[in-house]
């Protein structure tokens, strides 16, 4: 019972293609973030999956300290949905 009490005060996060283009959304708690993403063009008769670039904010962002944590989320869910993903950015 303790568990499951527990369990049902730590906030789920959640990762989503944003309501913007190219954009997908990052929930925790309050803590929401965006991250931008691009497409690489396949080349002709390709038969490997789509190439996404998904894209680290800027140095002069400032970043909240779930940063990190939350990049690496939403880079597994573009790789849950069968993409490639490359990183652009530190």
């Amino acid at each position: 019972m303790a568990d499951a009490k527990r369990r049902a005060t730590i906030p789920m996060h959640s990762v989503v293609f944003g309501a913007v283009a190219r954009t997908l959304a990052y929930r925790y708690g309050d803590l929401e973030l965006t991250f931008t993403f691009d497409a690489v063009p396949r080349l002709p008769g390709s038969d490997s999956p789509a190439t996404l670039v998904l894209e680290h904010w800027g140095p002069s962002s400032p970043r909240p300290a779930a940063y990190d944590l939350a990049f690496d989320r939403a880079k597994a869910f573009l790789e849950s949905c069968g993409y490639q993903v490359q990183v652009h950015g530190q």
